[in-house]
C-alpha cells in the first residue's frame, strides 16, 4: 500500500513540474533566426485551443514587427490557414520539419470579424510541419525567402517543448 501511495506522490510532482516547465515556457517568447543573423520573436501555439486562437483578436498595436507566432504540428500534413477576426495583414510562412521555408502566403488581409463581408481569405493547401505567422508590413518579413532555413538556437529545446506540451495534453 505505501508503494501505490508513493507512486501516486511520485506521478504528481513529475506532472506539477511538467506543467510548471510548459506553462514557463510557453508564457514566454522565444527566438527564432533568420540566415542573416536577424530575429523574430515568436510566441508558439501548439496545443488545439491554441492554435485555433492564433492571432485573433490581437490589435495591431499589440503585436510587434519583430513579432511572430509559430504554429507547431506533430507531423507534417497539409495545412491551409485563414484570419478570422483579425486587424492586420499577415505573411503566412510555411515551414518544413527542419524549419526550411517551403512556401510563402504574402499579405493576406485582415478580416475583423467572422461573418462579416468579404469573404474570408484562405492561404493554400501546403504539405507543412511549422507555420509562421508575422506582419506583412515587418521589415524581417521582407527578407524572408523560400528555400531559407530559419534556425532555432537550441532545436532540441523546441522539441522538448513540444514533447512537454503533448504529454500534458
Amino acid at each position: 500500500m505505501n508503494s501505490d501511495i508513493t507512486q501516486y506522490y511520485l506521478k504528481l510532482t513529475r506532472n506539477i513540474l511538467i506543467s510548471f516547465l510548459f506553462l514557463s515556457c510557453t508564457e514566454n517568447t522565444h527566438q527564432v533566426y533568420l540566415p542573416s543573423g536577424k530575429y523574430l520573436k515568436v510566441k508558439l501555439a501548439i496545443t488545439p485551443k491554441e492554435q485555433e486562437q492564433g492571432l485573433s483578436g490581437v490589435k495591431n498595436n499589440e503585436f510587434g514587427l519583430k513579432e511572430g507566432m509559430l504554429f507547431v504540428y506533430n507531423n507534417s500534413a497539409p495545412r491551409r490557414f485563414w484570419m478570422i477576426n483579425t486587424y492586420f495583414n499577415l505573411d503566412i510562412i510555411f515551414l518544413d520539419k527542419d524549419l526550411k521555408i517551403i512556401e510563402i502566403a504574402r499579405d493576406m488581409p485582415a478580416h475583423p470579424g467572422k461573418h462579416t463581408p468579404p469573404e474570408i481569405a484562405r492561404t493554400p493547401v501546403v504539405i507543412a510541419k511549422y507555420i509562421l505567422e508575422i506582419k506583412s508590413k515587418s521589415p524581417i518579413s521582407k527578407e524572408i525567402k523560400i528555400g531559407q532555413q530559419l534556425n532555432w538556437p537550441k532545436k532540441e529545446a523546441l522539441l522538448k517543448i513540444i514533447s512537454n506540451t503533448h504529454s500534458l495534453q
